[in-house]
């Protein structure tokens, strides 16, 4: 643990404001999501919609994506910070508990780290979409 991280991590307010500050980030990447999701969905019925596709052929399209080795691929890269985001929202669910946020906060830099990583990677995930749905 980096000397910087021990001192962010000191007290129950720096804590608190350490933790926070990475759920706030969290939430931020998340509506992120949310918003390319939402991009995606709306371009697709749109082209739907204009080509005429039935509701198979729109689903069809829609899960093509996730059959490509190139998605799947992702989906495996994924998963290690899928999992550190798990356990550290655990960590932060038994904190009200124990009244100890300190392993929360110990663990913000990695956390902070995995969030951006699994945000990449899961907009790699949305640009291979819209590549598709380009194409079709």
């Amino acid at each position: 643990m980096a000397p910087a991280q021990a001192e962010a991590c000191a007290d129950a307010q720096a804590q608190l404001a350490t933790v926070s500050a990475i759920v706030k980030l969290h939430e931020e990447f998340a509506e992120l999501q949310r918003i390319e999701w939402d991009r995606y969905v709306k371009e697709l019925n749109g082209k739907a919609s204009a080509l005429g596709w039935s509701d198979s052929k729109r689903r069809e399209v829609m899960m093509s994506p996730l059959r490509t080795p190139e998605y799947l691929a992702d989906e495996l890269l994924k998963r290690p910070y899928q999992l550190k985001l798990e356990g550290w929202m655990q960590q932060l669910a038994g904190a009200p508990e124990s009244g100890d946020l300190r392993r929360a906060c110990l663990s913000a830099d990695d956390v902070r780290e995995a969030s951006k990583r699994f945000l990449e990677i899961h907009m790699r995930q949305y640009k291979l979409a819209f590549r598709m749905l380009a194409e079709e």
